[in-house]
C-alpha cells in the first residue's frame, strides 16, 4: 500500500440557490472521499516496519511528504521510528526526527535532548531536534531557547520561534491520509 493514495476534495456547490447546486453524485464522492480516509488511517494503516520501510524506498515525491508513511502509521511506530533514527541513515535522518515530533514520541525526547544539545552536530539537526522537543514537551526550557535566538542559523530560527510562543511545524495525521506537497 502506498501512501497519499487520496487526493484533496473539496465539494465546490452549495446547497440552496447558490451558483450551483449539489448534485447527489458530487455528495456521493465527497461521502466517499471522507469514508475512504478513514479506512486508509484506521484499517490500511502501515504496520511500524512498513513505515519504516516506504521511508526509506520512496521516490518521486517531495522532501516535505517523506514522514507521510511515518505519520500515518500513528504513534504504536515510535519505538520503530526512534530506532531508525538512531541509525543516523543519511539524507532523510532530519525527516525522521520530525515524525517523532508530528507523533509526539515522548520515548524519544532523551535522545533528542542529547541530539539538541551535540554542538557537533550539524545545526540543521539540531534545529529539527529541537522542533521535535518542541512538539513532544514543554521543553526546551526558555532560558536555554533564549542562549539560541541570537544565533543566525536554523537553530536559531528555530528558538525564535519557540520564545514568540507559536506552533511548531507538524503533520497531522489527516495531512499523511492526504500527503500533500507544500
Amino acid at each position: 500500500m502506498e501512501v497519499g493514495v487520496f487526493h484533496k476534495v473539496e465539494l465546490d456547490c452549495e446547497f440552496g440557490d447558490g451558483d450551483r447546486a449539489c448534485s447527489t453524485l458530487d455528495v456521493l464522492v465527497f461521502v466517499a472521499t471522507i469514508l475512504g480516509a478513514l479506512l486508509q488511517m484506521t484499517v490500511l494503516r502501515p504496520s511500524p516496519r512498513e513505515a519504516v520501510r516506504q521511508f526509506h524506498h520512496q521516490v518521486g515525491i517531495a522532501e516535505d511528504q517523506l514522514i507521510c508513511p511515518l505519520v500515518l502509521a500513528g504513534p504504536r511506530a515510535c519505538p520503530a521510528i526512534l530506532a531508525d533514527v538512531k541509525k543516523r541513515h543519511g539524507v532523510r535522518f532530519g525527516y525522521a526526527i520530525a515524525a517523532l515530533g508530528s507523533l509526539h514520541c515522548s520515548n524519544a525526547a532523551p535522545y533528542l535532548q542529547e541530539l539538541m544539545r551535540n554542538e557537533k552536530e550539524a545545526d540543521s539537526l539540531r534545529s529539527d531536534a529541537l522542533e521535535a522537543l518542541w512538539q513532544i514537551e514543554e521543553w526546551p526550557p526558555e532560558d536555554y531557547a533564549r542562549t539560541l535566538a541570537e544565533r543566525q542559523d536554523t537553530l536559531g530560527m528555530v528558538a525564535r520561534r519557540v520564545l514568540k510562543g507559536g506552533w511548531p511545524i507538524a503533520m497531522s495525521p489527516w495531512q499523511a491520509v492526504w500527503c500533500p506537497h507544500e
